[in-house]
């Protein structure tokens, strides 16, 4: 059902410069959650209420949170860390206005379910919502599964989309040439103002623009061209990298995304070590030698390089292509 509709001021900036969050764009095999738990229990659902917990503390511009909350006052798929608040973080992994579908005796064909993995320290939560409709679309057959992702190790951000069947676009996008993505970390509801920038992204889903948000700008409806590919992955990164230690040692790592090998630039001949670990938390065999990690036998995919020394420490979210 038609409420607020999450449209923005925005003002064009160039893609990735200096800023709060760090915008990337790449693909990973789209897996289902397993043994999930569910948020509507079959009911049907459009603009929902629910209260969904992380599992840990998750920090938006220094404020924590354990809670994360659907909206009754946004579209389906808007998100927000705060409820009953003036100032909001909107996370909008598709903004039109989803819906649940509906089977038989009024049963839900489209669950909403989360489930925290891994260790602590390295745990992510994921909230996925699989077969979710659209209010607009007539024909009723339109679809999408998107999963979202949140790090407690750097408090990144994750948007994560799986299969989906769009025939009928102008409806399901309500007249746009594709979904409406966006980060907004702090919104004053009030004054209908951004805090901190907000990030819109726009044109090829693939490889994306990003619009962040300037509130003296025009007003400008962006969405993205088209549908977005199944696997397809947008991550904001706090400040580009991710560190879970105020003290952080002097060693920098690139290349990031890497295709085969990551170099460890000491630079202060600091002793440490280094170690790398799954999306689960679980640690992999992986020596360095000469200031090189070769990561060649490694999937594609996300994965946490821990550098240690004897008082500091810093995790790194590191893509093997």
């Amino acid at each position: 059902m038609k409420k607020i509709t999450l449209l923005f001021v925005f003002g064009i900036s160039s893609l990735l410069q200096a800023q709060d969050y760090t915008v990337t764009a790449f693909n990973e095999p789209y897996q289902d959650l397993v043994n999930a738990t569910s948020v509507n229990n079959g009911m049907l659902w459009d603009d929902p209420a629910f209260s969904i917990p992380i599992g840990f503390d998750f920090e938006v511009y220094g404020q924590n949170y354990s809670t994360l909350y659907t909206s009754d006052e946004y579209a389906g798929g808007v998100l927000t860390f705060q409820q009953f608040s003036t100032t909001l973080s909107l996370l909008a992994p598709i903004a039109q206005d989803i819906v649940s579908k509906e089977g038989s005796n009024e049963q839900s064909l489209s669950p909403i379910s989360y489930v925290v993995e891994g260790s602590v320290g390295n745990r992510i939560f994921k909230l996925e919502y699989k077969n979710a409709g659209f209010w607009d679309d007539t024909t009723d057959n339109d679809s999408m599964d998107f999963q979202v992702w949140l790090y407690e190790s750097d408090d990144s951000i994750e948007y994560r989309y799986g299969p989906n069947s769009i025939n009928n676009p102008n409806e399901s996008y309500e007249e746009l040439p594709g979904p409406i993505v966006a980060y907004v970390p702090s919104y004053n509801l009030i004054n209908e103002t951004f805090n901190e920038d907000a990030y819109l992204l726009i044109e090829d889903p693939i490889n994306p623009t990003v619009i962040i948000a300037n509130n003296n700008a025009p007003d400008l409806e962006s969405a993205l061209i088209g549908n977005i590919p199944e696997g397809t992955v947008y991550r904001f990164d706090p400040d580009g990298l991710a560190v879970n230690n105020n003290q952080q040692i002097a060693v920098s790592v690139y290349p990031n995304p890497t295709q085969d090998v990551i170099h460890l630039q000491n630079a202060y001949q600091e002793e440490f070590s280094a170690s790398l670990y799954d999306v689960l938390g679980n640690k992999l065999e992986i020596s360095i030698q000469n200031e090189q990690m070769d990561l060649t036998s490694l999937a594609s995919g996300t994965y946490f390089l821990t550098i240690q020394s004897k008082t500091k420490s810093k995790t790194i979210k590191m893509i093997k292509k």
